[in-house]
C-alpha cells in the first residue's frame, strides 16, 4: 500500500500543479478578453456617437436648406380656346391668372382663373 500511497501522492501534486497553471492560463484568457470587449465597446460607442453628430449637423444643414413658405402669382395665355374640347368654330384667346401657396413642408394648394 505504501507505493499505493506515495504514487496517488505524487499524482495530486501533479494534478494540484496542472490545475494551478491551467487556472492562471485561463485568468491571463478572460483578462484579455475582457480588455478586448472592453476596447471594442469604447470604439463602439465613440463611432455612434460620432455618427448621431454627424447625422445632427446634416439634419441642420438640411433644414437650413429647405425652402421656406412662400405664395407664387402667375399668368397663362391660349390662343386657341375650347369648352370641353370643343371650339365652336370661333378663334379666340384667353388669359388666366393663378396663384398657389406653397408650405415649407411640401404642402401647396393653388386656383386658376381663366376669362
Amino acid at each position: 500500500m505504501g507505493a499505493y500511497a506515495a504514487a496517488l501522492k505524487l499524482f495530486r501534486a501533479e494534478a494540484d500543479s496542472l490545475a494551478g497553471a491551467f487556472t492562471d492560463s485561463m485568468s491571463s484568457v478572460v483578462e484579455s478578453w475582457q480588455g478586448a470587449l472592453d476596447d471594442s465597446v469604447v470604439a463602439f460607442t465613440d463611432s455612434v456617437g460620432d455618427r448621431i453628430g454627424d447625422l445632427k449637423s446634416e439634419y441642420g444643414e438640411a433644414r437650413e436648406s429647405v425652402t421656406p413658405s412662400h405664395l407664387v402669382a402667375g399668368a397663362s395665355y391660349g390662343t386657341h380656346t375650347n369648352y370641353r374640347g370643343r371650339d365652336n368654330g370661333v378663334a379666340e384667346s384667353e388669359f388666366g391668372p393663378s396663384l398657389t401657396y406653397h408650405h415649407r413642408t411640401g404642402f401647396f394648394a393653388g386656383g386658376t382663373s381663366t376669362g
